[in-house]
């Protein structure tokens, strides 16, 4: 099922400043229990409702989905890819399901299915959700509620003990600036707000659906402290970001960040074929009022890969290049004379 192994992928920069957060909460704030929503829930047959931020929905077996909306990521607006909205828009009938509104400034139609045979419900693109095989259904009446899955708590639990093991000592060297509490990974900002990312691994009664499970762990620091770097888990694939306490920027990488010796730059690399972004090997510039990507090798359909081996210095990144279904992969040095970087070797 999930995996807290570091399954990486890079995803555009995402950025949290001051100002624009005010802005972004304005705009995610729009249309929060609006008239339309509002009289699609008083026709739903009491099968969905709202309370607050989280949607419920009534499934055939009687349990209930929960989906939450993530606008706040702490005392910080949530950035990008960490914000989550949901709007209910009322029953399908030709594929026998709920209508959901995800997204915010460009949001999805989905459908969530009401009578999955399974207890991992799904949430299918509204515009490829096969018509059910049985013809057009009505919205049902509500089934009997049903007591939680015992089995819930010890999953979770078993998930948060796979992870303690590997986490505990990159919080414990992190002098404070990261603390978890339960599901909860928080960090302390310079400017003594703190940034708050929360799993989401069960929603309500049942497993969050694939589309949005993900959880997150906590990979280590630069060497002043400044930046923290998270893996960011989904259920198949995943992103890093990188955390600036010093602004709150939220930035994501091409896969797990490693940190050059003086922690002045940081180097990263794509290794997950399935969730491929644009490059497959990145230095970012740590040296400056902000991270600067100073170097990029573009993907090219997931034929080029680059494990990194490690930091010689500042000014030489070791690395292995060779391609993705490639058994062997060949050393490489990606090195810096002072204006530009350039490969060495593996021609």
């Amino acid at each position: 099922m999930h995996r807290f192994a570091i399954a990486l992928a890079i995803v555009a920069p995402v950025v949290a400043t001051a100002a624009a957060g005010i802005a972004f909460q304005d705009q995610l704030v729009v249309g929060f229990g609006s008239s339309g929503e509002q009289r699609a829930l008083s026709d739903s047959n009491g099968l969905v409702w709202r309370d607050g931020a989280a949607l419920h929905f009534r499934m055939a077996t009687g349990a209930v989905l929960m989906l939450t909306d993530h606008i706040k990521c702490g005392a910080l607006p949530c950035a990008g890819s960490l914000a989550s909205q949901y709007r209910y828009l009322g029953w399908d009938p030709t594929a026998g399901g709920y209508k959901i509104q995800v997204g915010q400034s460009q949001p999805i139609d989905k459908v969530l299915p009401w009578d999955v045979p399974w207890d991992r419900p799904s949430l299918l693109d509204a515009s490829q959700a096969p018509p059910r095989v049985n013809g057009p259904m009505a919205m049902p009446e509500a089934p009997p509620d049903v007591a939680p899955d015992v089995g819930m708590g010890d999953w979770l639990a078993q998930m948060a003990a796979g992870r303690d093991p590997i986490e505990g000592p990159r919080l414990a060297a992190s002098n404070g600036h990261a603390v978890r509490k339960g599901s909860t990974l928080s960090f302390q900002l310079q400017s003594g707000q703190d940034l708050s990312l929360s799993d989401d691994m069960q929603c309500g009664q049942l497993v969050c659906p694939p589309e949005i499970e993900r959880s997150y762990e906590y990979l280590g620091s630069s060497g002043d402290g400044r930046y923290q770097a998270v893996a960011d888990h989904w259920y198949d694939g995943g992103d890093a970001l990188l955390i600036d306490t010093q602004s709150g920027t939220v930035i994501s990488l091409a896969g797990q960040p490693v940190f050059a010796p003086d922690g002045k730059r940081l180097a990263a690399s794509m290794n997950d074929p399935e969730t491929p972004g644009p490059h497959a090997l990145e230095v970012w510039s740590l040296n400056g009022d902000a991270p600067s990507l100073d170097f990029s090798v573009k993907a090219d359909a997931g034929q080029d890969a680059f494990d990194i081996v490690g930091w010689g210095d500042p000014n030489h990144l070791k690395l292995k290049r060779g391609a993705w279904d490639g058994q062997q992969r060949i050393p490489v040095m990606l090195a810096h004379d002072g204006e530009s970087w350039h490969l060495e070797g593996g021609n």
